[in-house]
């Protein structure tokens, strides 16, 4: 197991031990989500190429809970936003792609 995986995992630890307590709008859980988006399609174990749909749609989910928050904090169209949307384009794009395969088959 590499220690980027073990990052990664201690993060997601981290925010479903503390999530219930601190609430998903509390910063230090925002700032965890926001580490997990760098982590995911970049990371031995998680890169694009490894990725699986689970892990697509959590880095969605975590891009939604995000953004959520940075509606409050700073309206408007902002640069930390901007980024946000941008990791968030990649994971859509793979599930409806992942989607599309399944119809397909099913076809």
């Amino acid at each position: 197991k590499s220690k980027s995986n073990d990052k990664l995992q201690k993060f997601e630890k981290f925010l479903s031990e503390y999530g219930k307590k601190l609430g998903v709008k509390n910063m230090l859980m925002i700032r965890v989500m926001y580490n997990l988006l760098g982590l995911y399609g970049r990371q031995p174990g998680y890169t694009q190429q490894e990725m699986k749909e689970a892990d697509w749609r959590r880095k969605i989910q975590l891009c939604e809970e995000i953004l959520n928050v940075l509606k409050v904090l700073e309206p408007g169209m902002t640069a930390r936003k901007g980024r946000i949307l941008f990791e968030m384009y990649l994971p859509i794009a793979m599930v409806a792609q992942l989607m599309e395969g399944r119809k397909n088959k099913v076809e």
